[in-house]
């Protein structure tokens, strides 16, 4: 058995996240069908959009990876300023303050994954 969705026809949400500007377009992969311990969403920016600069840790530590998939903007991780891309992927680990920006002119599409961090990360 395997599940199939086509992201244009699964549900959106409109959120600001993390006191950022503007409204995300959010869509859940699989929802609540997948049993792995990770988020996965398909987020969407219009030009000027952002998440705000947060930070996951204590009891709501997070890692996270960002794989950029169409339009540009700048990500700011801990101290420094990020430009992303199509093709660019980043990853958040735990306690470092980051966040994102379209700074271009189309909107920016990402796929966004994350979970508890495991102390082992053997495999």
């Amino acid at each position: 058995m395997y599940l199939k969705d086509n992201i244009d026809s699964l549900p959106v949400t409109l959120q600001g996240i993390h006191d950022g500007d503007g409204l995300i377009k959010r869509r859940r992969l699989f929802g609540d069908r997948s049993r792995l311990p990770v988020k996965v969403e398909f987020w969407e920016l219009d030009v000027g959009v952002s998440e705000g600069g947060h930070t996951h840790d204590g009891d709501m530590a997070l890692e996270e990876i960002y794989c950029f998939q169409e339009g540009e903007g700048v990500m700011w991780v801990a101290d420094e300023n990020v430009p992303v891309r199509a093709g660019d992927v980043v990853m958040v680990p735990e306690g470092v303050h980051h966040g994102f920006r379209n700074t271009g002119s189309i909107p920016l599409k990402l796929l966004i994954m994350w979970g508890t961090p495991q102390d082992d990360v053997s495999g």
